[in-house]
């Protein structure tokens, strides 16, 4: 068995995913198992942000073209190194043989009456023995394209809760999701998605196929393409339990210039489900901390203390309070005049 040739170059930027193909020649009589194994000159870029292909090939007696790809990290600093190859010949029972296996969960459609536009979510476990290159998602046999799908990913966090639709339509480079609590840094995708053994992805796609008001109720399925197989996964279009608020009231507790007087924010949810308002709000942009969440139950009114503003006679202060799924809940109000 021997290597016959490879690229001598390849011209990549950070984030980006190549494709190449690797010859080699058999020169027994029967086909192997081989895996293919990659260097860099400088294996410390390597290690830190480089991911190679890790395919098992079966390879028949005479030349054979076996293609293979690496993906670059989005922080990866420039540099020129040269790359080597060489291979392992494996039999069928050798237990270095890695098996590609994803695991779908948590799929979701939606589609915002209010907006009218819709959003599919969905969670993408590796649960296999190798790396695994996503080179396509199609949401009713229709290819999203890159600039639609907003991923996160994860080897640290697992993902028991479901996920939920964004209170705006998906637009930019990143965007900040919900996940598990915490709010997750999504990124737009621009290429090809590289997951590792053992890591989580999350993605959100932004105007999946053509999903309307008619669709909701009908299952419509989620396929997710690696350059080996396919997985799929069917959901029903739902409509988006969208939060929507009314301010009744914004008044000024203590007395000016006091450093532990507040605002009292009066909020009625006037939506059909409950929302929960997070600890971390803002007055004219400084952050102020709550003393705990709160839950606004559908069509009731709750005072939303903010603690230790320092408020003074006659000045205008801008009140910024999110949900816990990030819903941005913001009142102006102009402070006693005396």
């Amino acid at each position: 068995m021997q290597v016959i040739s490879y690229p001598n170059e390849l011209d990549l930027l950070p984030g980006e995913t190549g494709r190449f193909n690797v010859t080699v020649e058999n020169r027994g009589s029967i086909g192997y198992k081989v895996t293919l194994g990659f260097r860099l000159s400088n294996q410390t870029f390597k290690n830190s942000y480089v991911t190679f292909s890790n395919d098992t090939y079966n390879v028949s007696p005479g030349q054979q073209v076996l293609p293979c790809w690496l993906s670059v990290e989005e922080n990866a600093p420039s540099t020129s190194i040269s790359l080597s190859i060489d291979f392992i010949r494996l039999n069928a029972t050798d237990t270095r043989v890695q098996e590609e296996n994803l695991f779908l969960t948590k799929q979701h459609i939606w589609y915002n009456e209010t907006g009218g536009w819709a959003e599919s979510a969905i969670v993408i476990v590796n649960t296999g023995g190798k790396d695994v290159l996503l080179d396509k998602v199609a949401v009713r046999g229709q290819e999203a394209s890159w600039s639609q799908v907003y991923y996160w990913r994860t080897n640290t966090v697992a993902i028991s809760d479901d996920l939920a639709t964004t209170p705006n339509a998906l637009t930019g480079m990143t965007e900040s999701i919900t996940v598990q609590g915490s709010s997750r840094l999504f990124s737009q995708a621009s290429t090809d998605l590289t997951l590792k053994s053992g890591y989580t992805m999350v993605i959100y796609i932004a105007s999946p196929d053509s999903i309307t008001l008619s669709d909701v109720g009908a299952a419509v399925g989620i396929a997710v393409f690696s350059t080996n197989a396919q997985y799929y996964k069917e959901a029903n279009v739902a409509v988006a339990q969208t939060e929507t608020y009314n301010i009744v009231s914004m008044s000024f507790t203590g007395t000016s210039n006091a450093t532990n007087n507040a605002i009292i924010l009066r909020v009625q949810n006037t939506g059909s489900s409950s929302f929960t308002i997070d600890t971390n709000g803002k007055v004219n942009g400084v952050t102020k901390t709550l003393a705990a969440q709160v839950n606004v139950a559908a069509g009731a009114t709750s005072d939303i203390t903010i603690p230790n503003v320092q408020w003074i006679n006659g000045r205008q202060y801008n009140v910024e309070l999110t949900t816990t799924r990030g819903t941005k809940i913001t009142y102006t109000a102009v402070g006693p005049q005396t």
